[in-house]
């Protein structure tokens, strides 16, 4: 697990595109950073998920999945390099 997680490298990689696009419809914009920090919106969407209500179908994350959402927030939200869809 990483010691200072980022979103690029850590988080967004958590993620499905299943689930992306089912939370948008949802006015949930997983892969947006500024909603993971606007509001209340990361301690609702880390509280689903911790309990495993989220992602919608499953599967459940395992704990150290929910940690590193958890460290990721700690740390800052920090980004980390984006990476180049090209490559």
């Amino acid at each position: 697990m990483a010691e200072h997680p980022n979103f690029w490298e850590d988080v967004f990689p958590l993620f499905t595109d299943t689930d992306i696009a089912c939370m948008r419809a949802r006015n949930v914009l997983l892969a947006s950073i500024a909603w993971w920090k606007t509001g209340t919106n990361f301690n609702s969407a880390f509280n689903m998920v911790k309990s495993g209500r989220m992602p919608l179908g499953g599967p459940v994350w395992d704990p150290e999945s929910v940690q590193m959402l958890a460290d990721w927030k700690a740390n800052n939200f920090e980004e980390g390099p984006r990476p180049n869809p090209d490559e």
